[in-house]
């Protein structure tokens, strides 16, 4: 690392590990709200199918307080709450803002590459100017990138540390059990933020 200015080389890197961080975290909440939607939509159109065309006689012989009335009715119910679904993940443009997390950490994860590769061939002397440009494509990923409001921000990197935290704590006691970890994790904030600036 320069003696010209480490300490904003490390500033640098510890911020592109955070939105990288955040934008994980997020895209891994959207994944999993897509996966649950996608069980949805497969149960209950299932559900609706074997209904509406398998032989009413055989479910009236199978359940018959589920039939009649009561199909009808919880046909109409799922078939509402999957209308529901599918339309708020169109409103919210849910596939499209996974594809923009994803891409943000693709990008970033290509920043911290380049730097790694520029200390390993600098011989961990990067000079002053390679680390403001390095500040430069920072700064230009995260104006490109899909924003993130203040609240979802600070939570998701209260959870990003939280994570590298517990990883870290599994690592120093590998033979601890899943409680101990998560306790032991408590108290090493800030040497994981520490570790956060280092290539």
């Amino acid at each position: 690392m320069s003696n010209d200015n480490p300490c904003l080389l490390s500033s640098v890197v510890k911020k592109i590990r955070l939105q990288r961080g955040v934008h994980d975290h997020i895209e891994d909440k959207i994944s999993q709200f897509i996966k649950i939607q996608k069980i949805i939509n497969v149960l209950f159109s299932s559900f609706i199918t074997l209904v509406v065309f398998a032989d009413f006689g055989l479910i009236e012989k199978l359940a018959p307080d589920f039939s009649g009335l009561p199909t009808q009715i919880t046909i109409g119910i799922l078939s509402f709450i999957l209308f529901i679904v599918n339309v708020l993940s169109d409103v919210f443009q849910i596939p499209d803002k996974k594809l923009s997390h994803l891409k943000a950490i693709q990008q970033y994860t290509e920043l911290l590459s380049e730097i790694k590769n520029e200390n390993a061939s600098t011989n961990g002397t990067i000079v002053a100017t390679k680390v403001v440009e390095f500040n430069e494509k920072y700064l230009q990923i995260t104006r490109n990138a899909i924003q993130i409001g203040g609240r979802i921000f600070t939570k998701s990197h209260i959870k990003y540390i939280q994570k590298k935290c517990i990883a870290l704590a599994a690592q120093k006691h590998p033979f601890d059990s899943k409680k101990e970890i998560l306790n032991k994790s408590k108290s090493l904030v800030s040497d994981c933020e520490s570790l956060e600036g280092k290539i």
